[in-house]
């Protein structure tokens, strides 16, 4: 590892959170970790970061897969002193100290780029490293350290990055770039559309197809765009949607309800003319199919609207943080200091595995219909699990729900155990998970929506992806006899089983009565 060279005067200097990854990184790298990763929130500064590990390198690589991105980059890293090459279009610049390349320009002209060429490779937005392009992009380098960089250690697909960075490094997620302040703190409305869905799963997350017809409805769309108004017509901020023309339609129903509004998608020509617009503040709401949750950096909205349910966290997590970056210079839409911003989440019926946004701050309830008037709630004031379990109760089965009187239940539910913690585990290099994923773990991708004709599968990262799915009804029932919470918490098939083996060392036998009291429907 080379000397630090001298800052250039241009070059900010680290915080506190991120001089302690650069310390970590360094330390751990001088220890023999040559394959890093480091889990770091939207907002808490890791292109610039980046640029600061780069001075203790030689030469650096810095991998972005998006134009927005690859600006920003070069941006940040002029600041170190020198212009940076670039890999991307017609260019193929390998002579400067730092380059930043693009991963789709990069993928056909890797003959071309010695593998050694780099002692400091990075691996911006890592969570997509395991596709096939990322994945081919990354292993023809042989650096000195390869690190990845991303607000989650999961790919959208629920597969670890571990298996291809070996170390978790450093990790500070969004719940604590709030708590130190690093982003402002987001007030929380969920609304309630009375609307039972049933959407298939295709992979990590809900059919695209099925999602797009169940979500863009009239009533629906007019519910989200009622919300805006109603609680944040004084905010400027973004709409996630299921599909463009669900996108486009949410537009159209705000411009005809005097909100203005413009809708952006991938291929848009007029894309980076209207995200200029919006960010100037010529019209209050952009909407877009999921285009924003990376690459897009605009610290001047205080509104998030996730308008489509996901099963996928690391979708969801990356959509929360876009409306969090403080607003260091001038001031919001409504022409006040940006302290917070209004995150809204339309919820919908019969989604037990979607991902509901107090999950990230801690609080693990399933969401059930509360049948009444929709209020914010700040970080202080979570919903409660007395409240999940009374709305549980209220969808109970007439005749049960006459059988068993909510305090009788709530009082039941109070004594039910939470799930056992989730742990990381960052030594997955055994030799069993570099082995063949097996026929069973194929089938049960498969029958969940996973691609394994076209995608090359291992042990590991099969039993990465199956643990983390939603427990069985059988396996939910055995859990309730065992006087855990199934009823107001959500669970993974991996926290099952560590509850399965708690229990057995510590002789708890199922008290299957209770199944039978709660949630009879488990035992058909």
């Amino acid at each position: 590892m080379e000397s630090t060279r001298p800052p250039s005067p241009a070059l900010l200097p680290l915080h506190r959170v991120q001089q302690q990854a650069l310390e970590q990184v360094l330390s751990l790298y001088e220890s023999g970790h040559s394959r890093q990763l480091v889990v770091m929130a939207t907002g808490v500064g890791k292109t610039l970061w980046s640029v600061h590990l780069s001075r203790h390198f030689r030469r650096t690589l810095f991998l972005v897969h998006f134009e927005e991105l690859l600006q920003q980059s070069l941006a940040a890293f002029r600041r170190r002193g020198g212009e940076p090459g670039v890999i991307w279009g017609r260019r193929t610049d390998l002579e400067a100290d730092v380059v930043v390349g693009m991963i789709p320009s990069l993928v056909h002209r890797l003959e071309r780029v010695p593998p050694e060429r780099f002692d400091l490779v990075v691996v911006d937005e890592a969570h997509h490293a395991r596709s096939r392009t990322w994945e081919r992009v990354i292993r023809h380098f042989r650096p000195r350290l390869l690190v990845g960089l991303s607000a989650t250690p999961y790919r959208t697909d629920g597969r670890s990055l571990l298996s291809l960075f070996d170390t978790l490094a450093f990790s500070y997620r969004l719940p604590e770039a709030v708590r130190d302040g690093f982003l402002v703190e987001p007030k929380i409305l969920e609304v309630s559309t009375d609307q039972p869905l049933s959407i298939g799963r295709r992979g990590a997350d809900y059919d695209e197809a099925q999602l797009s017809h169940a979500v863009d409805t009239p009533e629906r769309n007019a519910l989200l765009v009622r919300t805006v108004g109603e609680f944040a017509r004084n905010r400027k901020g973004v709409v996630y949607a299921a599909g463009v023309r669900h996108a486009e339609h949410l537009a159209a129903l705000f411009r005809s309800q005097g909100i203005a509004a413009e809708s952006v998608y991938g291929e848009d020509p007029k894309r980076r003319e209207k995200l200029e617009r919006h960010r100037r503040g010529e019209f209050q709401v952009l909407t877009n199919a999921m285009l924003l949750v990376e690459s897009y950096d605009d610290p001047t909205i205080n509104l998030g609207v996730m308008g489509r349910p996901t099963a996928s966290p690391t979708l969801y997590e990356q959509a929360l943080g876009r409306p969090a970056r403080l607003l260091r210079e001038g001031r919001a839409w409504d022409g006040t200091p940006k302290t917070d911003y209004l995150w809204i989440d339309l919820m919908d019926l019969g989604l037990e595995d979607r991902v509901r946004v107090w999950e990230f701050f801690g609080v693990h309830t399933v969401w059930h219909d509360e049948k009444r008037p929709p209020r914010i709630r700040t970080l202080r004031e979570p919903p409660t699990r007395q409240e999940a379990a009374a709305a549980a109760h209220a969808e109970l089965p007439p005749q049960l729900r006459a059988n068993i009187p909510l305090s009788r239940y709530l009082a039941w539910v109070e004594r039910l155990q939470a799930p056992p913690p989730f742990v990381l585990e960052d030594e997955v290099e055994r030799l069993w998970r570099r082995q063949p994923a097996t026929e069973a773990q194929l089938a049960l991708l498969a029958a969940h929506g996973y691609d394994v004709q076209d995608t090359s599968w291992t042990k590991g990262d099969a039993s990465e992806v199956i643990e983390g799915l939603e427990p069985t009804p059988r396996q939910k029932a055995r859990l309730l006899a065992l006087g855990y919470d199934t009823l107001t918490r959500r669970w993974t098939r991996r926290q099952a089983q560590q509850a399965f083996r708690e229990a057995e060392a510590q002789g708890i036998q199922p008290d299957w009565n209770r199944v039978r009291g709660l949630a009879p429907h488990w035992l058909s």
